[in-house]
């Protein structure tokens, strides 16, 4: 219990308790081994004190000047300092359970020790620059949800909670945090009526960021093969095309092209621009039967592949062909 005290900002702003955390860090350690033993009953009798559900709400300002309207203004949540120490007993447990189990997939970068924001920046940064450096396109495809901490759901938040095996004095217990919860808007000296918040995870916690976080660990189990990155519930999804997969199949036609090429005394090169397009071309005396067939055994092979093929002559000498002094170009090219 001590080391959570010290872990306190000395802040003088308190709940409707009126005790802020500056008084706590004044306490003497005989109070702090009395609190101690009553958390531990607490925790053995899996009840969250009701006295400290309750929160008061003050706003502030987002605009410098002027009056602001209700969209313009931020709502903070006031709790009891005992509360936010029980909290953090709590939290403790809960994320050594989830650490040690990988609940929290390693995308994860927000609410967790020694995860900070600006280095999932700098991994995205670094993986787009890796893809350009190899001339591979990427699609950025950011997502943010709107007001999604605030309208979590407790019953699915629970059923989540059972499903990744949490035990079941520290889900009794959850329950009982997020159980009958109240508070009141407190502007100047005028103070609203006593409200329920029956959705939602408690503002000014320091378990809601971490359950929130848990709750939404399922979301890169849908994005396939595709890099993902997150930050609370902001999620940034990379995605880039398979060009290794269909790979394959181009080199196993382009050897057999490469055997024919050499039976016909032709040409054969193969052309890579920054444009991500390959070129199979094959220069001789080709006809229109064996242009036609090769145009069909390359549909028959690689029929996954998107591809269009293309046919450039050239007239030497002969106009009839009679002594093949032209120049007939296979084009294929491949679009990956």
């Amino acid at each position: 219990m001590g080391s959570i005290i010290k872990t306190l900002k000395p802040k003088k702003s308190a709940g409707f308790d009126s005790v802020s955390n500056f008084i706590i860090k004044k306490l003497p350690p005989s109070y702090i081994e009395c609190l101690t033993n009553y958390f531990n009953t607490w925790l053995n009798e899996c009840r969250y004190p009701d006295d400290w559900k309750i929160a008061k709400i003050i706003t502030l300002n987002k605009l410098k000047p002027g009056i602001p309207k209700c969209e313009q203004t931020r709502p903070i949540s006031l709790l009891a300092t005992h509360s936010k120490l029980f909290e953090k007993v709590l939290l403790r447990r809960i994320r050594h359970l989830a650490e040690t189990n990988r609940l929290v997939p390693s995308e994860q970068s927000g609410f967790r020790p020694k995860c900070l924001l600006p280095i999932r920046v700098l991994s995205i940064y670094q993986e787009v620059k890796n893809n350009m450096a190899a001339n591979i396109p990427t699609l950025a495809l950011y997502v943010d949800y709107q007001k999604a901490y605030h309208r979590v759901w407790h019953a699915a938040l629970l059923c989540k909670l059972e499903k990744m095996g949490m035990l079941l004095n520290l889900l009794k217990m959850t329950s009982s945090w997020l159980k009958d919860r109240i508070a009141y808007v407190e502007y100047g000296e005028i103070t609203s009526k006593i409200f329920n918040t029956n959705i939602g995870l408690p503002q000014g916690s320091s378990l809601s960021p971490y359950l929130f976080i848990v709750l939404h660990s399922h979301l890169t189990n849908y994005l396939g093969a595709h890099s993902c990155h997150l930050f609370a519930d902001d999620l940034c999804v990379l995605i880039k095309p398979p060009i290794m997969k269909n790979l394959g199949p181009m080199i196993d036609y382009l050897e057999k092209e490469g055997t024919r090429c050499k039976k016909w005394e032709s040409i054969l090169s193969v052309q890579c621009p920054k444009l991500l397009k390959l070129a199979l071309i094959c220069t001789g005396p080709i006809g229109d039967d064996y242009f036609h067939q090769a145009s069909d055994n390359f549909q028959q092979e690689c029929a996954t592949i998107p591809f269009w093929v293309e046919r450039n002559v050239t007239i030497t000498d002969d106009e009839d062909y009679s002594t093949h002094d032209y120049r007939s170009d296979i084009i294929i090219r491949f679009n990956i």
